[in-house]
This record gives structure tokens, sequence and C-alpha cells, in this order.
């Protein structure tokens, strides 16, 4: 049987842990933000006695750590800013000391202080170092999720967090992610000269290239002008010509009649528009499948750019998801039912229409329609007739990847698109980046007993 460590053996083994620890700014930042260091007899480096009345807020700017702080040094009230490093002779390294941004600064916080620091004109601030009062167990911690090399770095006290928590950083994730596809939009409406129209025909062109083909085709999207497309509407040979041609698959001695109509149909579109089109060699085909291969999606994206005029302004006036997705409902030529590629047949043709299955028109609206109306409200101000954005999330279904399934693994469960969405944020920007700190799960976790 296994004995019980003697009293204070599990104190020293945190605190020799504690000492091992690697320290970073962002963890002092995070300590000094909840205090999570033993205040009793506090005193400065130099002596005096110390009393933190209050923290102050973080600045997420340039500038002193944690602004409009409020401490007592022996008998006085400083009011001011505070300033953190790992070592006090950061001070100097960062230029501090010629900085008048840093005069206001009452208090220096460091883990280790290996130099006093000064202000511009010369006079000493107050330093606290961190170093033997951090407490223990969230040093313990910290060590635990910095080290640990699984998954991610809670997933053996994860299946302890609350559903409030969940609750709360899933409406802050949703955002998030939706905002970084904020800018990625607003560069491309700046490029379209504010056409909404012609940034979304390129937004949701990129889309259809799924992760693999993604720059290629807003390559294409981008060498093929809206307002050509829109003078073929009534023409879906012509507009399969144009995208096919502009793609670069029309440049080869073709045999069977469907690539060679559009072939000569493209040769002249070619030349009547000036266009130039792109090297074949930019799509990827490689361990795709073949429903997914280029090909089919621009026969998909073809087909629905010539049946749907304006797609974007339909999208908009739709209050229903059915009503939405039921605009991607299309047909493409009956040539791609027994092909993946030009003259490429497969040896057992199934003749199966190649038209965009639910999981693929989800995808899109998610990726694509769902992020782009949330910055077209955002920057506009209109809000559309239908559903926000994190509504239509709440009635697509949860997604199936791998990294869902690994999250699924650690038993967190799914119920819809929006709960997905959330969890490839927290997995890819958080902790994959082991950025516990700013994660309201990794705060969980650091506070929960050892």
């Amino acid at each position: 049987m296994r004995q019980k460590p003697k009293p204070g053996r599990l104190t020293k083994c945190i605190k020799k842990a504690t000492e091992q620890i690697t320290m970073k700014e962002d963890f002092l930042h995070y300590i000094w933000q909840y205090q999570l260091f033993n205040h009793d007899n506090l005193q400065t480096d130099g002596g005096k006695a110390l009393e933190i009345v209050q923290r102050g807020q973080q600045n997420p700017n340039a500038g002193p750590d944690f602004f409009n702080a409020k401490v007592k040094i022996g008998e006085t009230l400083w009011a001011g800013n505070i300033e953190i490093h790992t070592n006090a002779s950061h001070w100097y390294q960062h230029q501090h000391q010629t900085d008048k941004a840093y005069d206001n600064v009452i208090l220096h916080v460091v883990y280790q202080n290996d130099k006093m620091v000064k202000r511009t004109d010369g006079s000493d601030i107050a330093t606290l170092s961190l170093q033997d009062k951090i407490h223990a167990t969230v040093a313990l911690k910290w060590k635990q999720l910095q080290n640990h090399t699984g998954w991610i770095p809670c997933e053996k006290s994860i299946d302890r967090i609350d559903d409030f928590t969940w609750l709360q950083w899933k409406n802050r994730l949703i955002v998030e992610r939706l905002e970084s596809k904020t800018q990625q939009i607003q560069n491309l409406l700046h490029q379209t000269k504010n056409n909404w129209n012609t940034c979304f025909y390129i937004f949701l062109s990129r889309a259809f290239g799924m992760k693999v083909n993604q720059l290629p085709f807003e390559q294409l999207a981008q060498s093929l002008p809206l307002s050509i497309i829109q003078k073929h509407q009534n023409e879906p040979q012509q507009i399969e010509a144009l995208f096919f041609g502009q793609a670069g698959f029309l440049n080869e001695a073709f045999t069977e009649d469907y690539p060679k109509q559009l072939q000569q149909e493209y040769q002249f579109l070619k030349t009547k528009y000036q266009l130039k089109p792109l090297p074949k060699e930019i799509w990827k085909f490689s361990k795709l499948r073949p429903a997914n291969f280029p090909t089919i999606r621009i026969a998909q994206l073809a087909a629905l750019m010539q049946q749907q005029a304006a797609l974007f302004s339909q999208l908009l006036q739709e209050q229903q998801l059915e009503n939405m997705l039921s605009l991607f409902k299309i047909n493409i030529h009956p040539y791609w039912n027994s092909h993946y590629q030009f003259e490429r047949a497969p040896k057992t043709a199934n003749n199966k229409n190649k038209t965009f299955g639910k999981t693929t028109m989800h995808s899109i609206l998610i990726n694509a329609v769902i992020p782009f109306i949330f910055v077209y409200e955002k920057t506009t101000g209109q809000a559309s007739k239908q559903k926000n954005s994190i509504e239509l999330l709440e009635d697509l279904p949860a997604e199936k990847n791998h990294i869902i399934q690994h999250w699924k693994a650690l038993g967190v469960q799914t119920e819809n698109a929006l709960d997905t969405q959330t969890l490839l944020e927290l997995k890819n920007n958080y902790c994959s980046n082991k950025k516990c700190l700013s994660c309201v799960i990794g705060n969980k976790v650091l506070n929960q007993k050892v």
C-alpha cells in the first residue's frame, strides 16, 4: 500500500516544482491581476511596508502593464501605474528609463530583482519581487500545463469544468472566430472599392477550395470579374468556359465533345475580354477525395454563379435556414456525372449527380456566408431580415472532423455548429499555442485544487 506523504512533504514538492518553472511575463501578469501571491507582511524590496489598495486595470496597448493602480508604501499612498517584468533589468533592456510614459510607474513588479530601476529624472521606483511569494499550488498547475505534451494542456482536468464556465467562454470564442475573418473581408472590400457583391463572390469562391485550394479559388475569382459573369448569365456553357478557362484547364488537346466545346467558347471570350488564365499547376488534387477535386468544385461554382445572379442580396433577404440552403441547389453539366477530371472517366462510371451535399452546403454557410453577413452588419450597421450570425450557427448541425473527434473523446459534447466553431477556435488559437492564461478554461484549471 502506498504511504501517505509526511506533513510538509507536499509543500516541499510544490516549492521544488515552483523553482523549476521557466518564468514568463504573461504568467506574472496573471499573478498580479488575480493577486495570487502571499500578502502577509508584504514589503518592497527596500524594506518598506506595502499594501495593494487597487491592483489597476490591465493595459492591452503600449505603455505600462496596469494603469490606475493605488498602493500604500510606508505611510504614503501612491496612485499611478504598475510595470511588470520577469527580471528587473528588463526595464533598461526596454529603454523605459528614457521613456516619460513610464514616469508615472509607482511600483515595479518582478520575479527576480537583479537591478534597481529609475525614472527619467533619476528617482527610484519601488520594487516588489514575487520569486518567493507566488502561491505554490498555482505555480505547480502552471508548470503542469506548460509541460504537458498531450493534445491540449488541460486534458486531465477539463472534465471538471462546469457548464456555466463553458457557456461564458463559448460566447466570447464565437465572436473571436467571426472577428478573425473580419480583416480579410475588409481587405477584399477595399480591393473591390466597397462593392459588397464582388467582395462576396471572391470570399465565397475561396470557401469552395476548402483548406487545400483556398488560394487558387480566390485567385480564380479575382481573375474573372463578376461583371463578366453577369453579362453571360443566360449562357451556362459560356460561364463554364470562363471558369475552367481561367483556371487553366482548357489548354490541352481534347477528344471529347464537352471539353472541346468549352475550349472553343473560351478562346473567343478570352480574346474579347483580354483575359489571362491561371497556371493549371496551382491546383491540388493529391490526397483529396474525387468529390472534392477542384474540377468538380469549379463546375459547382460556375453553376451557382449562373443560377443565382444576386446570391448575396438573396441571402440577406432570407429568414429561414432551409431557404438559404435552397439557394445552393444547383444542376451542373451531365458530363461531370461520369467524370472527376477532363477526359478521365472512372473505370466504373457511377453517373452520380455531383450537386452539393448537405455537408458541403453547411460548410460553405459556416465558413463563408455567416462570417460575411457578420462583417456586413458590423460594417454597415444594417441588420438583415434574417437571424443573426450566432443564431444561424445554432441552427446548423455540429461539424465532424478530427479536432471535434478529439474533443468528444475528452467528454466535450457538441450540439450544433456554434459549439464546433468555438471548439475549433479554442484548439487552434489557444490550446495549440498554450495560451492558458488568456483562456477561461485555463484560468479555471489554474485555480482548481492540486
